[in-house]
């Protein structure tokens, strides 16, 4: 069986493995990427997480290498979505080693200052490993048929976006005429009022600043109401897209049968 076989189809027994142990160990890196930002680790488990940061991103930069290897034109892959987000997944471990090795070689810990600087560099790239969760896209059936739902929504969540925006600007101008008087601090402009107005259209309600004036209830009480209808629009367009990606998939189905 060639290569090309195994890393790219999922529709051979090889293929499926080849998947199936990439994703495990995605997994597996997220699951220590999390245990690893517990306080007061023992050593012992630090310095665990830290080999095994090692041996996960070797065995991601030899997939990687693989894939490349792999592909029919390499230069299609390297420029591909997935061959950029495989590469950006691989970035933050070797900027983590390169200010390790820095301060290592005390290039960037000359003072104190400067130390610290790089100590929270290297917390910071380490977190941004996460985007290995955005690779899953890639092995699960799941994901994919939301990827290709998503593409073919994409007009009407745009459009459900731009009245979403509307509504935001219309709704921190709203508050701001009705309550900047009464809560100078809170709505005395219109981006001040910004941050009622998600709260308030996105139904979340933290209740951290809220109208107290009649007009300024009852204005909150019609956002609400629209704001229901901006979480609930997306979620039945997505919802039909989905089935509609199921249906061809089935349709697909029976041809191949």
């Amino acid at each position: 069986m060639k290569l090309r076989d195994i890393v790219l189809r999922n529709d051979t027994a090889a293929g499926r493995a080849f998947n199936w142990a990439i994703t495990l160990l995605i997994v597996y890196f997220l699951i220590t990427l999390s245990i690893g930002t517990l306080p007061n680790l023992p050593v012992w488990a630090a310095d665990f997480l830290n080999a095994s940061d090692y041996v996960v991103f070797g065995l991601f930069t030899i997939e990687y290498a693989v894939r490349i290897a792999a592909a029919p034109s390499k230069r299609k892959y390297l420029f591909s979505f997935y061959g950029i987000l495989d590469l950006v997944a691989l970035a933050p471990f070797y900027l983590t080693v390169g200010l390790d090795l820095a301060a290592d070689l005390d290039l960037a810990a000359r003072l104190d200052l400067a130390a610290g600087l790089e100590l929270e560099a290297v917390r910071v790239v380490r977190l941004f490993g996460v985007v290995q969760l955005l690779r899953l896209v890639r092995y699960s059936d799941a994901a994919s048929r939301f990827r290709r739902a998503l593409a073919l929504a994409k007009e009407e969540l745009v459009l459900v976006l731009t009245v979403a925006a509307v509504l935001l600007f219309v709704s921190s101008v709203g508050i701001y005429h009705f309550e900047r008087n009464e809560q100078p601090e809170e709505f005395g402009s219109v981006l001040h009022s910004m941050w009622w107005a998600i709260v308030t259209l996105t139904t979340v309600g933290y209740g951290d600043v809220y109208p107290t004036t009649p007009a300024g209830k009852i204005f909150t009480g019609v956002v609400m109401v629209c704001g229901l209808a901006v979480v609930a629009v997306p979620a039945g367009i997505m919802a039909s897209a989905l089935s509609e990606v199921r249906a061809q998939e089935r349709s697909q189905d029976r041809k191949t049968d």
